[in-house]
């Protein structure tokens, strides 16, 4: 399975953007999340971390920024049989290893 996402830059000013696979819809309290993308232009990096049990685990933030904020954006996550493969703008930027179970996917 593949999921691709696009972004249009919208506005000069952008702090954090999202994006959450979860095991359901609910946000309080949040329901277990098996990838959370989070792009952070001020801190110059993307954040991949998983939540289960109400708690967020370690942080990955190694790969650096290779977005640039002037122009739009494509992420595409595809889900492999153990990880998350993870490419922007059709280039490979990271794995995630699935840290939870897939079934909840």
């Amino acid at each position: 399975m593949e999921i691709l996402f696009a972004f249009e830059r919208q506005s000069r000013v952008i702090i954090r953007c999202h994006i959450n696979i979860q095991s359901g819809a609910a946000l309080r309290p949040r329901d277990d999340t098996v990838l959370h993308l989070s792009i952070r232009p001020q801190e110059n990096c993307i954040v991949r971390n998983h939540f289960n049990a109400q708690v967020w685990g370690s942080e990955e933030r190694h790969g650096g920024m290779p977005i640039n904020w002037q122009d739009s954006f494509e992420i595409s996550i595809a889900a492999e049989p153990t990880l998350f493969r993870i490419a922007i703008n059709g280039t490979h930027f990271c794995n995630f290893n699935y840290r939870l179970s897939t079934i909840a996917m």
